[in-house]
């Protein structure tokens, strides 16, 4: 894969377009990528990955990757124009982001992520794809790798590969699992996994069915108690001795079961009998009992016979009466119709009276009627005009209030205009104050954060010079003890070597060949007091070991002091050590920023108050403007309404005149004039009902009265009077006939039971003993539920026990094959998984396989780190056992060629550590690119790690970088070290400002900014 193009929009801290035309830039083969902390140096590299993969390396959210620097309408966009494969592509990829809304006061809008892939083919850009699954797999099928695998690749992040380096071995193995493939092997994991837990849960299944099997069996046979007599425990029994103990309870059970079904038919014959002699004796009761109340029954009504008699006639003479009742009500209720009406008559009479129709008469109320004909009109019309008057008068005097406010607030306006005036004049100032303070504000930050910068480098240089006196006395005191332990670890070797004769010597038995000469025969044996053992040896050598690390420990922490106080020294740049000096001046350079950026802050608040003001006195003006030109109208229509006024109260007052001489009533006003004409009006024609509804009263209560009369006759009661003497309410009524009829059925009912012959059969027969009955059937009935229960639960133990053994036994049958084939699955997932006793490194089939790779990608890494470390130091794949039951397999350890010592990874120094883990992480790269049939990758990057590298390490790794260009490969450097600026003449600068970054390429022979 070679890059030629990269262009972003908007994208992480680029709040406008970058272009970097890499093709160029990479001439040479070798370019740096370099900038300030937070400048955006990586979001060059995410913006390659994100074009690819449509992701970037970490857990940041796609949705954040758009600049917060950029305007609100901008869009982020990424383009990139690769060629792998050979074949050449485009891709433009815009990420999630939320956008403004068009129209003011609507949402935020959601944009999703977007993507095309171009080709370029016959020298024209052919459209591929916009879909993001098909862009996706096209990517991947060119570049041969997926996200994770390109992320350490083509970007060789330092960071990461220094954790390679130093990880755990299961650390190790869960990122070497990213990059090569070996899912066939997880898989194969997977299965004996599933396997295992297939078998297992088959022999717990077993075993559960069986524990309910034999806890069933065990609850039957508990309930039977004549057989727990004999039975042993069935979960005390071996599993092989079950179906012969069910055999033997089957057969038991069965014995009994017979017997108890015997007994319970005879005891059910009993009960049967007592039923039946006792359903007998209270039959017998109860005949005697009915007979005995038929005759009181009957004797007693015998005695009321003549109450009865009163009774039945009083219901007669009711029942007639209340044929009569309802024509009664109707002459009463008519009688009062008529009263009414007359009380009516005389209130409407009053009335017109009180109107001036002194007598009612026809002639008085059409003479009423003639004059109210002649001036309901004219007043009706002059009151219209009063109205309009009224209203009129109203307009008129709002319409002069309204020009009154008018005419002041104009006069407050033109105040204020003048006022907006001089506040305008001031405003122009304060704008422009701001915009000079809004441009000297980035100077002054650079200042203030150089100043804070330098502040900041003489306080830790202070501390760093003090840790350095500090490690020079640990280093001189290290070294001593260390040259200690090398002396006594070499005098224990020597007497170990002096003493060697004697301890063969004291091993030697009469008749036992010498292990140095073969004599059987040994009269004179070296002996030695002081024998050196070999562990003692070893002792020694371990603590000379532990000696020497912590010597090269503190030297390399010397050593990186000393590098640091060279940077800080550096950073001070001749502005001296003092750090209250500098933190003064970092003050100073504080407030000046400070008191500029207080008055840019203004800016844009003094920019809007003085378009304010300019709109408020344009506002103002136009109002002015409105004001004139209502009042003019205003003015008009003042005049029509007081015309109007004046003509409307000349009219009304000629009308009044003129009604006031006609009318005899004394009424001046129209409005009373016109009341009293309509309640005139209405007397009328309340006196004119009053007078029909009295007639067809009368009527109406002449035609009751014949109807009372004649239903009087018919129900044969002489007045109104009897009729009313005669009558019961209706309830009254109904309970006096329902107690005759109750007389007359009780009567029946007793006759009819006297003379049954049932009746007079029970009344001749003795009375039946009852109690003595009832306590025979009760004792026969707990004897029968007795042997029932006896006879069911000798059934129900027999079918339950018959019932279980079959799946009893099939169990047992199947539990036993089943258990081992379980422990031998267990034995072989361990084994796979890296457990148990017959894998005895605890590697997983998986690990096994990465243990390859591993030692794979340290070969390759070697043959970097040869040339990078001087031939000091070579990697080595390690599986050694791990400590404390850790998997092992994927141990990485370092062997310092110079001594013959191996050391652990973690015991290399910064700089060592950075070349080692560049080594490793190119050897890593090559060895990814050929699991993935040796796939050419065209251009690299390599992100920090350089400011750990003395200048001869330095030189080295350049050389080893300068053996990467060849076939044509272009290396992106990512590093903020001054050195390699001078070395690397092609160089993208990133840059950053509160507005955004920006990148400037440069190189031997052209530079330009982007």
């Amino acid at each position: 894969m070679r890059i030629h193009h990269l262009s972003v929009t908007a994208f992480g801290p680029f709040a406008d377009t970058v272009e970097i035309d890499v093709d160029a830039l990479s001439a040479p083969g070798l370019f740096l990528i370099q900038g300030a902390t937070g400048a955006g140096k990586t979001s060059l590299l995410d913006a390659v990955c994100f074009a690819l993969y449509g992701s970037v390396p970490g857990a940041r959210p796609d949705k954040s990757l758009r600049s917060d620097h950029a305007g609100p309408r901008a869009v982020p966009e990424v383009t990139l124009d690769f060629t792998a494969c050979g074949r050449r592509f485009r891709v433009v990829r815009n990420p999630a982001f939320v956008r403004p809304p068009k129209r003011s006061g609507a949402k935020m809008q959601d944009v999703p992520t977007k993507v095309t892939l171009d080709e370029f083919v016959a020298g024209a850009w052919v459209p591929r794809s916009h879909r993001a699954a098909e862009v996706g797999e096209t990517i991947q099928s060119v570049l041969g790798m997926g996200v994770e695998q390109f992320n350490r690749v083509v970007m060789l992040p330092q960071g990461d590969f220094v954790a390679f380096l130093r990880a755990k071995p299961e650390e190790r193995r869960q990122l070497l699992a990213k990059l090569f493939d070996v899912s066939r092997f997880t898989d194969i994991e997977g299965w004996f996994d599933d396997r295992r837990r297939a078998a297992e849960a088959e022999v717990g299944a077993l075993r559960e069915d069986l524990g309910r099997s034999v806890a069933a069996l065990s609850e039957a046979l508990a309930d039977d108690g004549d057989t727990l007599d004999t039975t042993t425990n069935l979960s005390e029994l071996d599993l092989h001795d079950l179906p012969a103990a069910l055999d033997a309870a089957v057969a038991r059970l069965e014995e009994r079961a017979s017997r108890m079904l015997a007994g319970r038919d005879t005891a059910e014959g009993e009960r049967d009998l007592a039923d039946s002699a006792h359903a007998t004796g209270v039959a017998l009761k109860e005949r005697q009992a009915k007979g005995l109340q038929a005759r009181a029954t009957l004797a007693r009504l015998d005695a009321d016979a003549d109450h009865v008699a009163t009774q039945e006639r009083a219901v007669d003479a009711g029942t007639r009466a209340a044929a009569v009742l309802p024509q009664l009500a109707d002459l009463a209720r008519h009688a009062r119709s008529v009263a009414a009406a007359e009380d009516a008559l005389a209130v409407a009479v009053t009335r017109l009276g009180d109107l001036g129709v002194s007598d009612a008469s026809p002639e008085a109320l059409a003479l009423a009627r003639e004059h109210r004909a002649i001036w309901d009109e004219p007043l009706a019309k002059a009151q219209r005009l009063e109205e309009s008057l009224r209203t009129d008068a109203d307009a008129a005097r709002t319409l002069r209030t309204q020009l009154e406010a008018s005419l002041a607030e104009d006069e407050a306006h033109a105040q204020h205009v003048a006022d907006l005036g001089v506040a305008i004049a001031a405003a122009d100032e304060q704008v422009s104050t701001a915009r000079e303070a809004a441009m000297r504000v980035a100077d002054l930050r650079t200042q203030h954060e150089q100043a804070n910068a330098r502040h900041t480098a003489a306080r830790t240089l202070a501390e760093l010079r003090c840790e350095q006196g500090d490690l020079d006395e640990r280093v001189a005191a290290a070294r001593e003890r260390a040259a200690a332990a090398k002396e006594r670890a070499l005098d224990l070797r020597e007497r170990r070597l002096d003493g060697m004769a004697a301890e063969l010597a004291a091993a030697l038995q009469d008749g036992d060949p010498c292990a140095v000469c073969g004599a059987t025969e040994h009269p004179d044996p070296a002996v030695r007091a002081d024998v050196v053992s070999a562990d003692d040896v070893a002792a020694a050598e371990k603590v000379h070991q532990a000696r020497e690390r912590e010597h090269q420990d503190l030297r390399e922490r010397r050593r990186d002091v000393v590098v640091r106080i060279e940077q800080l020294v550096g950073t001070l740049d001749g502005h001296g050590e003092d750090v209250a000096d500098l933190a003064a001046a970092r003050e100073l350079a504080a407030r000046e920023l400070a008191d500029v950026r207080a008055l840019a802050m203004g800016l844009d608040t003094a920019v809007a108050r003085h378009s304010g003001r300019l709109e408020e006195r344009e506002r103002l003006e136009e109002r002015q403007q409105a004001r004139a030109q209502r009042r003019a109208v205003d003015e008009a229509e003042l005049s029509r309404l007081s015309a109007a006024v004046e003509a409307a109260t000349d009219a009304v007052s000629s009308m009044r005149r003129e009604h006031a001489a006609q009318c005899p009533c004394g009424v001046t006003s129209v409005v009373e004039a016109l009341i009293r004409h309509r309640a005139l009006a209405e007397a009328e024609t309340a006196h004119a009902g009053v007078l029909e509804r009295l007639s067809e009263a009368q009527d109406l209560r002449a035609s009751a009265r014949i109807r009372v009369d004649e239903a009087i006759a018919e129900a044969g009661f002489p007045d109104d009077d009897s009729v009313r003497a005669a009558a019961l309410s209706r309830d009254d009524l109904a309970a006096l006939a329902a107690e005759v009829r109750r007389h007359h059925d009780e009567r029946l009912v007793a006759s009819a039971v006297l003379e049954e012959q049932d009746t007079a059969d029970a009344l001749a027969a003795a009375e039946p003993d009852l109690p003595a009955l009832a306590a025979r059937r009760e004792e026969a009935r707990a004897t029968a539920r007795a042997a029932a229960d006896a006879d069911g639960r000798a059934r129900h133990t027999l079918e339950a026990v018959t019932r279980l053994r079959p799946t009893v036994v099939a169990t047992v049958d199947a539990l036993g094959p089943a258990a081992e084939q379980s422990a031998l699955v267990q034995r072989l997932a361990d084994a796979v998984k890296g457990k148990g006793g017959d894998n005895t490194l605890r590697m997983q089939l998986s690990s096994f396989v990465l243990a390859a790779r591993l030692e794979r990608v340290a070969e390759l890494a070697n043959e970097r780190l040869a040339v990078m470390g001087d031939g000091r130091y070579r990697l080595e794949h390690s599986d050694a056992l791990a400590k404390n039951g850790a998997r092992s397999g994927l141990g990485l350890q370092v062997q310092d060629l110079w001594t013959g010592a191996v050391r652990d990874t973690t015991t290399l120094s910064g700089g060592e550590s950075f070349m080692a883990s560049l080594a490793l992480a190119l050897g890593l790269a090559e060895a990814v690119r050929e699991e993935a049939g040796g796939f050419d990758l065209q251009t690299l990057f390599i992100d920090e790690g350089f400011g750990t590298l003395d200048d001869e390490s330095l030189e080295q790794v350049m050389g080893v970088l300068d053996s990467l260009r060849e076939g044509g490969r272009a290396v992106g450097v990512v590093s903020h070290v001054a050195e390699l600026r001078t070395r690397i003449p092609a160089q993208v600068i990133v840059r950053k400002s509160e507005s955004g970054s920006s990148v400037e390429v440069t190189g031997p022979a052209n530079a330009h900014v982007a």
